[in-house]
């Protein structure tokens, strides 16, 4: 068909004419790179191919060099070690000569002069000690006198803090008692005269509450019978209980986990009950003695030590709690119209990390809150959810940002079966103020309302419970917290308020959770954290004070165990007994032993400042939980120390911390790297907690150390560093995994070559003594010409890896060339032909265009 319109050959034609356009233009590409593949789109699978090669060639070039470098710094090391022979062979003919009869005892003399100049110089002028500073390669020390990880050996440790002895030294042992077999005294009896110490001042466990969790049976505790304790020992105390007779001396470490102070302050009535420091079912060592025979022999010996134990006060989050609480009432949260049930509003949210003197501010962001629930603890769930969900990234749990919803509530503990509803002072003690709401609690006290209300109780058994806790449900507030607690560099800081959602206006729903004024808070620092490098690898240290060695979690745990198989018998003796070996209660009786009658009022627990209730290792008082920390003796520390240092790396886990008792100090020591190990202690941030009673914790590093006056809590001191020393060496030769490994050994005077021969003593002043020499030197010889053996071995090694990496290279180069360079001949005859079918497709084109132009000669 002849058309004017649409001109059909000539679009065809332009079509084929771009389609040789592209190939000429990639053809002239290809001819001006001399590669076939220049861009991913030229062969995507053969691309990705060069790319891979190139990545090989790149490391086996860099190998190459490594190698190279890696021979260079062997002979040197070799040359150092000849050196090294050539002084010993001097002092082998010194030996030699020295040993000869024919020589006077001056001449003697002069050889070891010249010995001691070679060899044993103090002043470090010896030849053999200049050899070992000086011969290196690019600055680093090749030959080491001695193979040592890092080590920092701290200061003594400082004051404990806290309240019970916060002036006292850590580790600054407090003498209770000392007594021999022979003596006539009984534990602090301050008149009188009793028998010798025996047996029958140390009970087995009896009371229903502790036998239930094995201190009998497992050997972990005991009632050690004293005489008017007075102050002397406190609820929390760790006592050190040592024995020493003829079979040398046995210690064990207990805490206090009980004081029953007899009222009438007879002798021998007050009843101290201890367990091991190291857990409730970890038998004691002393146990059978004390327990049975005692200390029966007069050349034997028994003491009582207290340890001051070291507070250790975890950071915290920015912490906001709502101003406004919900009835969760049971009796009444699922009733229609309940507001308290409803979250209608929309927070306004912003985290940031702050460093020290930043004046900015965490930016908000609206998170819409719109839901009902009768249960505190999911409603908490979902306004977390709502808040990483609307803000996502770093607000996502596990980010930065993340914040924690908590319900907390005032918690009460039963005293008297004769409870009637919540808030009961007289049949219940307040013991724990705005504290988190969990499961078990929650479950507790929806037991212990039952169906009736929270001012109404209609638990049944449960309410019966004396000793079991249940949580205020007319007043549950929600805490917001940030995850990332204040660190030596940055602190968090948390900004909330609230805003009406659409809908919901104050009328309708009055209660918003912070209302609409903006609450500000910030971390706050506790003495937890401090910067630490380890092996070249900045860290922050973070102490959990909320450990399970801590003396408190240890007192806890025990109070848990017990009341498990106790509390729920309802009238006994057993669950009240229990409850009063928590921190910061104590029985509230004139005589030893809470005591339940029947059908009257008792008010078993009480929270006092004396010593039965142990307030002073209370973090803050009974009643508050705003921080959480513990109380640590020495040797808990060091294995807190330790598991902190080795979380916070991310390579070197294999730190260690021990303990010196005589001096008091700890030391910090890297793996076995030895000249590739290093320590450097940085700093912390001094705390800024002041707890309810008043007391603090003591700042875990000196930041001005050699000055009078403080130390550190653990007697760290910034600045303080270490560099271990070796000949230990690794070569990266290639990619992953591609090393070579070389120990060199030592060659100081003490610990010479692989044989660690020492020749510190040889003396050629005397016949017999040269004599000796000549042994001594010839194994020492020995034992280096194992290292010149291994580090041939090297040298042939790099060699070999140079040869077959440059072989490899290059067959990686030709296997590239055949997938990515062009054929010169192929390439120049596709030009020719590109440029015949660009010229005579362009002629076509140009007829084509004027195709129509012909047609309209037909209406001439």
């Amino acid at each position: 068909m002849a058309s004017i319109r649409t001109n059909l050959q000539a679009g065809l034609i332009s079509r084929q004419l771009s389609n040789i356009n592209r190939r000429f233009t990639t053809n002239l590409e290809r001819l001006s790179t001399g590669l076939r593949l220049n861009r991913p789109d030229d062969s995507p699978g053969q691309y990705g191919v060069v790319i891979n090669q190139n990545l090989q060639i790149q490391s086996l070039n860099q190998g190459v060099l490594n190698a190279q470098n890696a021979a260079g710094m062997l002979q040197t090391a070799e040359e150092g070690i000849n050196t090294l022979i050539d002084v010993l062979n001097r002092a082998h003919d010194l030996a030699v000569t020295a040993a000869d009869a024919t020589l006077t005892q001056a001449q003697r003399q002069q050889a070891q002069d010249e010995v001691e100049s070679l060899l044993t110089a103090s002043d470090g002028s010896a030849e053999i000690q200049q050899l070992l500073d000086n011969v290196n390669y690019n600055g680093v020390k090749l030959l080491a006198d001695s193979e040592k990880s890092a080590a920092i050996q701290n200061a003594a440790i400082g004051v404990v803090g806290g309240s019970r002895e916060a002036t006292a030294a850590g580790g600054d042992k407090v003498d209770l008692l000392t007594v021999t077999g022979a003596s006539a005294t009984q534990f602090f009896e301050t008149t009188g005269a009793s028998t010798a110490l025996g047996g029958n001042n140390f009970d087995a466990i009896t009371a229903t509450d502790l036998t239930s969790v094995g201190l009998a049976t497992s050997k972990s505790g005991l009632v050690i019978n004293m005489s008017n304790v007075a102050d002397t020992v406190n609820k929390g105390d760790i006592l050190e209980l040592s024995v020493t007779n003829s079979s040398g001396t046995t210690s064990d470490q207990v805490i206090v986990a009980r004081v029953d102070q007899d009222a009438g302050l007879k002798t021998g009535l007050d009843n101290v009950t201890v367990f091991n420091a190291d857990g409730h079912t970890v038998a004691l060592d002393l146990y059978d003695l004390l327990n049975t025979t005692g200390i029966s022999s007069a050349t034997d010996t028994f003491s009582i030590k207290r340890i001051p134990q070291t507070l250790i006060l975890d950071s915290t989050g920015a912490t906001s709690t709502s101003g406004s609480s919900r009835n969760f009432n049971p009796g009444t949260i699922a009733t229609t119209n309940n507001t308290d049930s409803e979250f209608r509003e929309v927070l306004h949210i912003g985290v940031a990390l702050k460093a020290s003197n930043d004046a900015g501010a965490a930016a908000l962001s609206r998170v819409t809150v719109s839901f009902a629930d009768t249960d505190p603890l999911a409603a908490a769930r979902k306004i977390q959810a709502a808040i990483e969900d609307q803000l996502g990234g770093e607000y996502r749990k596990g980010g930065s940002l993340h914040v924690d919803v908590t319900a907390v509530a005032d918690v009460y503990k039963i005293q008297d079966p004769d409870i009637t509803g919540g808030g009961d002072t007289t049949n219940s003690l307040l013991v724990a103020s705005k504290a988190e709401l969990t499961e078990d609690l929650w479950t507790s006290t929806k037991n212990v309302i039952g169906t009736g209300a929270y001012n109404s109780f209609n638990g049944t058994t449960y309410m019966d419970h004396v000793g079991r806790e249940y949580a205020d449900a007319s007043k549950v507030f929600f805490k917001f917290s940030t995850t990332t607690t204040a660190g030596v560099n940055q602190t968090p800081e948390l900004r909330v308020m609230s805003d009406t959602l659409a809908g919901y206006t104050d009328s309708t729903y009055p209660d918003r959770l912070f209302g609409n004024s903006l609450s500000i808070a910030t971390g706050e620092h506790g003495n937890d954290k401090f910067m630490l490098t380890i092996d070249g690898e900045e860290v922050e240290v973070d102490l959990d004070g909320d450990s399970s060695s801590s003396t408190n979690t240890r007192l806890q745990t025990l109070v848990t165990a017990a009341e498990a198989k106790t509390i729920g018998q309802a009238n006994t003796t057993a669950a009240a007994n229990m409850s009063v070996t928590a921190i910061g209660i104590a029985d509230n009786n004139t005589t030893a032993g809470v005591v339940y009658t029947s059908g009257t009022n008792n008010t078993n627990f009480k929270i006092t400042n004396d010593v039965d209730a142990g307030l002073d290792y209370a973090i803050g008082n009974a009643t508050s939980r705003n921080y959480t920390g513990g109380y640590y003796s020495q040797d808990n520390l060091r294995t807190m120390l330790t598991n902190a240092i080795n979380t916070a790396t991310t390579s070197a886990k294999d730190a260690s911390v021990s303990y010196d008792h005589a001096t008091r100090t700890f030391t910090v020591t890297t793996g076995s790297r030895s000249n590739l190990s290093s320590l450097n202690i940085g700093k912390s941030i001094a705390t800024n907690i002041t707890l309810d009673n008043s007391s603090k914790a003591t700042n875990i590093v000196d930041s001005t150390p050699g000055t009078s006056g403080f130390v550190g809590a653990l007697g760290l001191s910034q600045g303080a560093a270490s560099t271990g020393s070796g000949s230990f060496f690794e070569f990266r030769l290639g990619g992953d995994g591609d090393t070579y490994s070389i120990n060199f050994g030592t060659f100081g005077v003490t610990n010479m070559g692989a044989d660690q021969v020492d020749i510190s003593n040889i003396t050629l002043s005397t016949q017999s003594g040269a004599a000796s020499a000549i042994s001594v030197i010839e194994q020492a010889l020995d034992s280096i010409s194992t290292t010149q053996t291994k580090i041939g071995a090297g040298i042939n090694h790099m060699q070999r890896r140079v040869n077959v990496m440059e072989s490899h290279r290059e067959a990686l180069r030709g296997a590239k060339a055949r997938i990515e360079e062009i054929d010169f001949t192929v390439e120049t005859r596709n030009l020719a032909s590109l440029q015949i079918l660009l010229q005579s497709s362009t002629a076509a084109l140009a007829q084509a265009n004027i195709i129509p132009q012909t047609l309209l000669q037909l209406l001439a």
